[in-house]
C-alpha cells in the first residue's frame, strides 16, 4: 500500500475500509491519532504515570508509618488522585420504609400494624436480627396472630416468609399446639 494518496480513494487498490484500518491502527503519538482522540484526564495517563502515582502513595505511607499518627492509625494519607477516581460528592440519607416500598413498586403494608412490625424489625439490634430459630412460644404466637400478614410475622420473628407459611400450614412444628 505504499505510495497511496487520498486522491486514490476509492479504487480497487485503496478503498474506504483500507483507510479506516490505517487510521484506526496509527500509533498513539501520531498527529492524526492525537487530532482524532478525545483528550480528557483519563486518556493522558500512561502506565508509567500510574506506576509513579503508586510509588508516591507508597512513599507517603512509609513516611506516615514513622509518625505517631501512623502508629495509632489516624490521619491516613490520601492517595494521589488517579484518572477516573472521584471523591464522594454527597451523602444520602436512607429512605423511610414507606418511600422505599413505593420507589421499589412493592405493595405497601395493608395496615399500620404491619408497617410497625416492619419498622420494629429494622430497629432491632443485630443480635435479635440474626436469630434464625423459632421457639415453641414463637410458634404459638405466630399461629394465634391473625391480624398480620406472613411477611410481617416473618419480619417480626427474624425468619423467612416461607418458614412462617410452613408453621401456619402445619408442615413444621406439628408437635406444638
Amino acid at each position: 500500500m505504499r505510495g497511496l494518496r487520498l486522491r486514490h480513494l476509492p479504487s480497487r487498490r485503496f478503498n474506504w475500509r483500507d483507510l479506516w484500518v490505517i487510521v484506526k491502527h496509527l500509533p498513539e503519538d501520531s498527529a492524526i491519532h492525537r487530532a482524532l482522540a478525545v483528550i480528557d484526564e483519563d486518556s493522558i495517563w500512561s502506565p508509567e504515570m500510574m506506576v509513579n502515582a503508586e510509588i508516591l502513595d507508597l512513599v507517603a505511607y512509609l513516611v506516615w508509618f514513622q509518625t505517631k499518627d501512623g502508629q495509632t492509625g489516624r490521619n491516613r494519607p490520601k492517595p494521589f488522585p488517579r484518572p477516573g477516581y472521584r471523591q464522594k460528592k454527597e451523602e444520602y440519607a436512607p429512605l423511610p420504609t414507606e418511600e422505599m416500598l413505593e420507589w421499589l413498586g412493592w405493595t405497601a403494608p395493608n395496615d399500620i400494624g404491619e408497617l410497625e412490625a416492619v419498622i420494629e424489625t429494622e430497629e432491632r439490634s443485630e443480635a435479635a436480627r440474626s436469630r434464625t430459630k423459632l421457639t415453641e412460644d414463637d410458634v404459638r404466637a405466630i399461629r394465634a396472630d391473625t391480624s398480620h400478614s406472613q411477611a410481617a410475622l416473618a419480619a417480626r420473628h427474624g425468619v423467612s416468609r416461607s418458614t412462617i407459611s410452613a408453621v401456619l400450614n402445619g408442615r413444621t412444628w406439628q408437635h406444638v399446639t
